[in-house]
């Protein structure tokens, strides 16, 4: 097979998207759009802390209606330390510093904060989300039966991309934002991760990635790197 022929894009995700990342996210889609790569699916935190003056607000109407998908990411991302939360689910919420909103709780626990995050994203006039991704990916089981039931149409797990009678396998590249060297280790990986001939990767970027000059300007290399062998790839849209 030839160059051309080998090149598989794979599916972009930004997270953490809210009023506080807004310049980020904008500035990152523009980028996204300037190398020829498919708009990246935007996982969207619709109640966080903070000011919300509307612009942010605005920018994903907009996103909507050039057809970019918004996952519902969570309610506010950060746990609410009020929530009982299983063993598992404490340690899981603990190694992700308190973001892992929804791990360990309970089943009734999980179908409120369900509830209340479809109605924080509904508050924001795009529309119905394209899908529930959890902060973290981590959820208790039977969660994602949980948010189908409210007419959620996608959930998005740490290894899978599902749909009601559907699942497809999918692993998350995400770097690790702790020590420089640590992510440089995982740049690098994420390098290796887009020569795969095969779409069972995606790329899910935060804004810790960009967080200094140094790592900008590695993920703007990342980028240009996916750019050059074979672009991104449509969000899956998976049928139920």
């Amino acid at each position: 097979m030839g160059e051309h022929a080998a090149k598989v894009g794979i599916p972009v995700a930004l997270h953490d998207v809210e009023p506080r990342t807004f310049a980020w996210a904008e500035s990152l889609v523009g980028r996204m759009r300037a190398l020829g790569l498919e708009p990246a699916a935007l996982m969207v935190v619709p109640a966080p802390d903070g000011g919300d003056d509307g612009a942010w607000r605005e920018w994903l109407r907009e996103q909507r209606a050039r057809g970019v998908l918004l996952y519902c990411h969570g309610f506010r991302h950060e746990s609410d330390p009020r929530l009982p939360r299983g063993p598992a689910g404490s340690l899981q919420d603990r190694l992700n510093g308190g973001q892992a909103e929804f791990a360990g709780l309970s089943r009734e626990d999980c179908g409120r904060l369900l509830d209340s995050a479809l109605a924080a994203f509904r508050a924001l006039g795009c529309g119905e989300p394209d899908g529930f991704v959890p902060p973290a990916w981590f959820a208790p089981r039977g969660a994602a039966r949980l948010a189908f039931a409210r007419g959620v149409p996608a959930w998005e797990s740490r290894l899978f991309l599902s749909a009601p009678g559907s699942r497809r396998f999918s692993f998350p590249v995400s770097l690790f934002s702790g020590s420089d060297r640590a992510f440089a280790l995982s740049c690098a990986l994420a390098g290796l991760a887009l020569r795969l001939p095969f779409r069972l990767v995606r790329l899910a970027l935060h804004p810790a990635d960009f967080s200094t000059p140094a790592r900008a300007a590695r993920m703007d290399r990342l980028l240009e790197e996916l750019a050059r062998r074979g672009g991104s790839a449509p969000y899956p849209r998976l049928a139920p």
